[in-house]
């Protein structure tokens, strides 16, 4: 339900018996603002409380209503504020003219007092839902940066001592997550440091069992040549 206490109205219009009949119509439903001139319209349209609708006449003097219009619409502050073109000019080029300058609805002069409050309340209802929809997109574009964020952060290693080669296997399952363009550096590097440690280890662990088996070795990394040349490496494993 659209809660009028919330909405505020701006009635534009030089003639000041139109101000009357609007301003009665509409007070009892919302909070009212008025202008006599284009150029008091856009002070009071950039001001707080900012209006939710404006109803405008098309013909004043000095700035009339398109101008008044293209100049709400190049303001960021203004330019989402929906506008009711309200005038006497009924031709259908006039109509036509003004809702193709961005206008939400035309009414025409003399007014219909039950045809202005139903298409005052269809566009505030109309700007609510957009409110609303824009509200979320905000929300949900904050909700995926910041899981992007969370998940970047997943990713970033951090500081061990590599001493033993702790550290490689944390770089090894962040390789897994990348394309084969972007892994295939990081998995050569992965495999040079430990085909250049593996003499060292082998040997340590043939004290112990005797017997390293090339079946126990990641297949990315058979194939790779050590880095420290001056260690070769165990036969069978080249």
């Amino acid at each position: 339900m659209l809660d009028n206490t919330l909405n505020t109205l701006l009635i534009v219009d030089d003639a000041v018996e139109n101000l009357t009949v609007l301003d009665a119509l509409l007070r009892p439903y919302y909070q009212i603002r008025v202008a006599t001139s284009g150029e008091k319209a856009l002070r009071i349209a950039a001001s707080a409380p900012r209006p939710d609708l404006i109803l405008m006449d098309v013909m004043m003097p000095g700035m009339d209503g398109y101008q008044v219009f293209d100049y709400l619409r190049a303001d960021p502050a203004t330019r989402d504020i929906p506008v009711i073109f309200v005038t006497a000019m009924d031709s259908a080029e006039a109509e036509l003219r003004g809702l193709d300058a961005g206008a939400v609805d035309y009414i025409i002069k003399p007014l219909v007092p039950a045809i202005v409050l139903a298409r005052v309340r269809t566009q505030l209802e109309l700007k609510q839902a957009h409110d609303w929809l824009s509200n979320k997109n905000v929300l949900l574009e904050a909700e995926v940066a910041r899981r992007m964020l969370e998940n970047a952060r997943r990713r970033v290693v951090t500081p061990v001592d590599r001493s033993n080669g702790g550290g490689r296997a944390a770089d090894w399952r962040w390789a897994q997550g990348l394309c084969p363009a972007q892994s295939r550096p990081v998995r050569q590097k992965l495999a040079h440091f430990v085909l250049g440690r593996l003499p060292q280890q082998i040997t340590h662990r043939r004290q112990r069992a005797g017997v390293v088996e090339r079946r126990h070795l990641p297949s990315e990394l058979h194939g790779c040549r050590p880095v420290c040349r001056q260690q070769e490496l165990p036969a069978g494993l080249e």
